[in-house]
């Protein structure tokens, strides 16, 4: 599938027609086209970081993880935290206390609950329903050596019938969410979103939080596109003054399980 220019295309209705169906494909396959791997491992690194007033740093967590795949559950295997390794034990129970949440997590059924973790957290940001006629072509791109599309999402506002009701809340009509599809996939290879108002946390009078965003970059393995990195950021002002916080996550070494041989990936090892 190739999109044309946006002055080669015929119509803005033609145009919103092509993007719909585009985009509907590409929303349903957001937990699906992970299936296509069969068993695999990659590494993971979560890192937290809070700055204080005055730009002091404030807070800081590092954590490394390894995933594999166990009677068709990803497992995720804490390695590292603060560079510090994890006792044998120490990751054994929480390998096993990872199983039993998936199992809870896999009865609902839900497409985003059978997905493994890494992949549901990767597309939190997406969780609204599809909303014809809310996109529009912006144009093309590059991400990863791969030609994209990029499409651009204004949510028309809340939907209490969203997969995400809470998130949804966040979505006004000048929140902006940005997609760089692969057309011939029907996959996201990258995405971000923009200006989403947060009156729906918790003790809102407590704190303001201002300056959210997120984001999320995909790596080509195979045919598949799969995380390789997403970011969280927000500005919290409290009576303390104002925190500037991000909560980042990369993805990398992906290996297929049963030969060890490595797939084609964005980062190397680690």
């Amino acid at each position: 599938m190739v999109l044309a220019s946006a002055s080669a295309m015929p119509s803005a209705h033609a145009q919103g027609n092509d993007i719909d169906a585009l985009m509907k494909r590409v929303l349903d396959n957001r937990y699906t086209s992970w299936q296509e791997l069969g068993d695999f491992t990659l590494r993971n690194i979560i890192a937290v970081d809070l700055e204080a007033p005055l730009e002091v740093p404030y807070s800081r967590l590092r954590r490394e993880h390894e995933w594999y795949v166990l009677d068709g559950v990803a497992v995720r295997s804490p390695e590292r935290v603060d560079g510090i390794d994890i006792d044998s034990g120490e990751r054994r129970d929480s390998e096993d206390d990872w199983r039993r949440s998936e199992g809870r997590r896999r009865a609902h059924g839900d497409p985003q609950d059978l997905a493994p973790r890494f992949i549901s957290d990767a597309f939190y940001g997406t969780e609204f329903p599809f909303e014809p006629g809310a996109y529009y072509f912006a144009g093309h791109d590059t991400v990863a050596g791969r030609e994209v599309v990029r499409i651009e999402y204004y949510p028309t506002g809340p939907d209490d019938e969203a997969s995400n009701p809470r998130l949804s809340q966040g979505f006004n009509k000048t929140s902006l969410v940005t997609f760089w599809v692969d057309p011939e996939a029907e996959q996201i290879a990258k995405y971000s979103f923009d200006n989403a108002g947060m009156d729906f946390l918790p003790l809102r009078w407590l704190a303001r939080v201002e300056g959210f965003g997120a984001s999320a970059e995909m790596t080509p393995v195979g045919d598949v596109w799969m995380p390789a990195r997403t970011t969280v950021t927000g500005r919290v002002t409290t009576a303390l003054g104002r925190f500037q916080g991000s909560i980042t996550q990369e993805f990398f070494d992906y290996r297929e399980a049963e030969t060890g041989a490595r797939l084609i990936g964005l980062a190397g090892p680690r």
